[in-house]
């Protein structure tokens, strides 16, 4: 399995933290302007960067064991995050923040739905009420006076009074007054969402195999050694080459629209054809 696609935000459920099968948090709640922070309440990622690149992100900066604290500046900090998670990759958690603006550009009543009925969300107020919410979290005092910086540079930037310190450049919301108006926050990690990688098929689905015996599709002799597998035609998630290494949203439907039907076609072509016409392979 050659590419397998991380998606960044899954919901990691409070009443159930543990759970090997986790609720997809969209992609459209960082769209409506929700950013993420680490557990030292500091954003580490243009939060509408690709799947991968905020993934990576995640696994650099927001690691659950993070040498986070004892550095002199929040530079210097990530910086030792990134150089342990290149020691050894750990698990790795971020929060998930959105302030009102957001969360009525995302739909109230989808909000809801993950608030209320799923219990993802808690809502907390200003600064402070994030400061207590990573305190209990955590289990340690959470850095006041980081959680504040954050919090007005992430205003300041989203009002274009200074340079995202993450380089993001489109805010839907403007966080208002963020330092004290009502937020809400939800545990979010990196969950497997997509397999992108498996058999090589061809522009009708056929799946593709090499007529030697220990030649890989970069070794072989010329294209002639790649040949169909007779009656064997694949698409979706199962093939691999379709996307590359990085799957954008939507793209999956349109591959099992498109490929599936080709498959369909060429599965029943193949049914209704003389034996004596198909391949030997």
């Amino acid at each position: 399995m050659e590419q397998v696609q991380v998606h960044p935000t899954a919901f990691v459920d409070p009443a159930n933290p543990l759970a090997a099968v986790k609720f997809l948090a969209p992609e459209a709640l960082r769209g409506s302007g929700g950013v993420l922070l680490n557990r030292q309440g500091v954003r580490f990622v243009n939060e509408l960067a690709t799947r991968d690149t905020v993934v990576g992100a995640m696994y650099q900066y927001a690691a659950l064991d993070s040498p986070f604290h004892g550095h002199a500046s929040t530079e210097a900090a990530l910086e030792a995050a990134k150089k342990a998670h290149e020691a050894m990759p750990r698990a790795a958690e971020a929060l998930l923040l959105l302030d009102q603006q957001a969360v009525n550009k995302f739909g109230l009543a989808a909000f809801n739905f993950y608030h209320r009925a799923k219990g993802f969300f808690q809502a907390v107020e200003g600064a402070s009420g994030l400061v207590q919410y990573l305190t209990t979290l955590t289990g340690s005092p959470a850095n006041q006076q980081a959680i504040g910086q954050t919090l007005a540079d992430l205003t300041a930037a989203a009002n274009g009074v200074i340079p995202d310190t993450v380089g993001r450049t489109v805010f839907v919301s403007n966080f208002t007054d963020a330092l004290h108006s009502t937020l809400y926050v939800a545990r979010v990690t990196g969950a497997i969402h997509y397999t992108m990688g498996g058999l090589a098929i061809d522009s009708t689905t056929r799946v593709m195999r090499t007529t030697l015996q220990a030649c890989s599709s970069s070794e072989c002799e010329s294209e002639d050694d790649i040949v169909p597998i007779g009656g064997l035609y694949a698409a979706g998630e199962v093939t691999g080459g379709v996307h590359g290494a990085n799957r954008l949203a939507g793209n999956s439907l349109l591959e099992c629209v498109v490929f599936g039907r080709q498959a369909a076609v060429a599965a029943v072509t193949y049914s209704r054809s003389a034996p004596s016409s198909r391949s030997s392979y």
